[in-house]
């Protein structure tokens, strides 16, 4: 995925997230067809690469704000799933969480 595309998921996540965009999946990602869990994968990925003694600083800022995009995608997405959990309240009814 291209640093631009990223960008492109990322802004749509969150403008669905403030506008109460319905479906757990949010148009973002069904675009990008970039998961929650593939962002992480890849967020370990550069998390291995920032750890490299031999990585160059222009790659490291790369690696960096690469990682800070996703970290957003990933907040925008699950702010959008927990603001869908329902709770069971003791006397058993449905209350949005």
């Amino acid at each position: 995925m291209s640093e631009k595309d990223l960008d492109k998921t990322v802004e749509m996540t969150a403008e669905s997230a403030e506008n109460g965009t319905d479906g757990m999946q949010s148009a973002a990602q069904k675009e990008s067809n970039l998961s929650v869990e593939e962002a992480f994968e890849r967020l370990d990925e550069l998390i291995q690469e920032l750890e490299r003694p031999d990585q160059t600083l222009e790659a490291s800022f790369q690696s960096y704000a690469e990682g800070m995009k996703l970290i957003q995608f990933c907040n925008a997405a699950l702010d959008e799933v927990e603001k869908k959990v329902l709770v069971l309240s003791r006397d058993g009814e449905v209350d949005e969480f």
